[in-house]
């Protein structure tokens, strides 16, 4: 006790010097601490003025005041240095910043004078590169003489440098020497680089390490590259991305490859960690318009040993019941082009009509990038198909060319980029001979973040699909366009948009929907969205004004889980038919609307 009481005396008497030498002693605090006001000056209205108050601490810790004068001086002091590292960094060089306390009342008052000077641009960018080792190809600076000179930008244009390099053909460049000459009077920063390519190297051999299931083989000829191809960091990291997807693999890492001898080319290692290759799933979902429907599949990525996958999958449903099974062999003729076999067993029973069918295709697909893929296949499907007490049989030849591009990052919870999805595909009928029609369908839709915290998502689609050839009434009613249903225009029952027959509906040949969607996420587990649809569907090959869009609005809550956002969803239709009773319907499901 006795130590503690002397410690605390000592700093009562050092804390008092300390004032007495450099403050008058009226401006000592009463309490255990200092409050303070802040007054700017010289900002007025500059570009700078709310960077630079967000990032003083003596704005952001002003809610939690020192303890004695000598700590604020301290915090204003580390403000100074701060903030003039600040402006230097956003290419004020000129800047002037001074500050001071007056303490002669409560609260104190911090002054801060702030000049911030005039901006430097970019001036002349000079790279200079080794007499002895000059690059395969000269990058060209893409600052301009009207960029501010900023720290990030040059950063960034010192990391683009590098980067050109690792593309073309130098796998280890560097800076060896950076020069930055501020000029007063013409406002502008020059820069030169001493850039050190290294020497430039060709693709070589590719080992492997951790692949036990797999066959080496099959890897090594997915890489995006040949053996003697200039070094370029894009395939490598490609590669590595492209194993990832292929579901086989946890981890995997492509590095230079230990003992390489030869000075013109590069031996690579790929360490990689297997996956389990097997997966199940299971899920469920309620709609009020068609009651609870289930789902599961069984998934093996590497069937065969060359990343082979088998996919079998089924529904159980009350107007619908359908089990598939699919395989996709990689690398076919090339490593980009995959061999697609499916086979597939349908029965459904909706309101508009029964249908039985057995389908099977064959399809080549091409990734031409991350986001664009195209396939074209050969289908045969056997269906029966009952309408309006009228059964019959068809077998239908069928050639789907497909395009598909998608930039967002999750299947379930889009939240940036677009899905594009096109589809043409012509139908004759091997028990017809006289029916012949084509498919043309169109669906896009756009995800954009409003705000990250809370995370705010503006989501939108549009569909829109013909039937050329035959009349719509000579189609199947199972190929047939219907709208309405949790995956179409919500508030209005399973197929229950269109054109109708004494009260059920026998769908059309023309589709158009579109869907609006305000998504809001608040915490990592709760959300909610509000969502306004629309969709119609007529008899002619495009839409009819005889035939007018429907709309329906609703809320719903999201829970978001470990495997995508649990969606319950109300919803209510803003213009059903005169005829038809308007009611609410709710759906349950996993994963966003679309």
């Amino acid at each position: 006790m006795f130590s503690r009481a002397l410690s605390f005396a000592l700093l009562r008497l050092f804390m008092g010097v300390f004032a007495a030498r450099g403050l008058p002693a009226e401006a000592l605090p009463a309490n255990d601490s200092l409050n303070y006001e802040i007054r700017w000056e010289g900002l007025k209205k500059h570009a700078m003025a709310e960077l630079l108050k967000k990032t003083s601490r003596m704005e952001t810790l002003k809610n939690a005041p020192p303890a004695s004068m000598p700590l604020l001086q301290k915090r204003l002091d580390q403000d100074l240095v701060r903030l003039l590292e600040l402006l230097q960094a956003q290419g004020y060089y000129e800047a002037k910043l001074s500050g001071k306390i007056e303490a002669t009342q409560s609260p104190a008052t911090v002054i801060l004078n702030c000049q911030p000077g005039p901006l430097f641009y970019i001036g002349e960018i000079d790279i200079v590169y080794p007499d002895h080792q000059r690059p395969l190809s000269v990058w060209k600076p893409l600052l301009q003489s009207t960029d501010p000179a900023t720290t990030g930008l040059v950063r960034s244009e010192e990391a683009r440098i590098l980067r050109y390099l690792q593309q073309n053909g130098h796998p280890e460049p560097l800076i060896s020497n950076r020069a930055y000459v501020v000029d007063p009077e013409k406002k502008t920063m020059d820069l030169r680089y001493e850039v050190d390519p290294g020497a430039p190297r060709r693709f070589g051999n590719l080992t492997t390490v951790g692949v036990k299931s797999l066959n080496p083989k099959y890897i090594r000829r997915q890489k995006p590259w040949e053996d003697g191809d200039w070094y370029d960091i894009r395939l490598i990291e490609d590669f590595e991305k492209d194993l990832v997807l292929t579901g086989l693999f946890s981890r995997v890492r492509i590095s230079i490859g230990p003992g390489t001898t030869d000075p013109e080319t590069l031996d690579l290692l790929l360490t990689v960690t297997e996956r389990y290759p097997r997966t199940i799933r299971a899920g469920a979902n309620y709609r009020s318009d068609v009651g609870f429907g289930a789902n599961s599949s069984w998934e093996h990525r590497n069937v065969f040993g060359r990343g082979e996958r088998l996919k079998i999958e089924g529904l159980l449903a009350e107007e619908e019941r359908w089990l598939s099974a699919g395989i996709r062999k990689p690398g076919f003729i090339t490593n980009n082009q995959s061999i697609l076999l499916n086979f597939s067993v349908r029965d459904e029973q909706p309101d508009a009509y029964s249908s039985r069918s057995y389908n099977t295709s064959i399809g080549v697909e091409r990734t031409f990038s991350r986001s664009f893929s195209s396939s074209l296949g050969l289908g045969y499907k056997y269906a029966s198909v009952k309408q309006g007490g009228e059964e019959n049989i068809y077998g239908l030849v069928y050639l789907p060319w497909k395009m598909k591009w998608d930039s967002t990052q999750s299947d379930l919870n889009p939240v940036a980029g677009h899905r594009t999805y096109t589809e043409l595909t012509p139908y004759t009928d091997l028990l017809n001979g006289d029916l012949d029609f084509t498919r043309i369908e169109f669906s896009d839709s756009r995800y954009f973040r409003l705000t990250r915290r809370p995370q705010l998502i503006l989501a939108a689609r549009v569909t829109a699909g013909t039937l050329l050839g035959a009349e719509s009434s000579n189609i199947p009613a199972d190929e047939r366009y219907y709208a309405g249903g949790g995956g179409s225009v919500r508030s209005y029952s399973y197929q229950s948009i269109g054109p109708s027959v004494d009260g059920e509906s026998v769908g059309g040949s023309a589709l158009l929907e579109s869907s609006f969607e305000l998504r809001a996420r608040f915490t990592e587990t709760w959300g909610v969205a509000t969502f306004l649809d629309g969709g119609m569907v007529s008899n002619g090959k495009i839409p009819d004004q005889n035939f007018p869009m429907k709309w329906g609005a609703g809320a719903g809550l999201r829970i978001f889980t470990g495997i995508g956002p649990l969606r319950l969803d109300v919803a209510y239709p803003l213009n059903p038919d005169p005829d038809k009773t308007a009611q609410v319907q709710f759906y349950i499901s996993l994963g966003q609307a679309f």
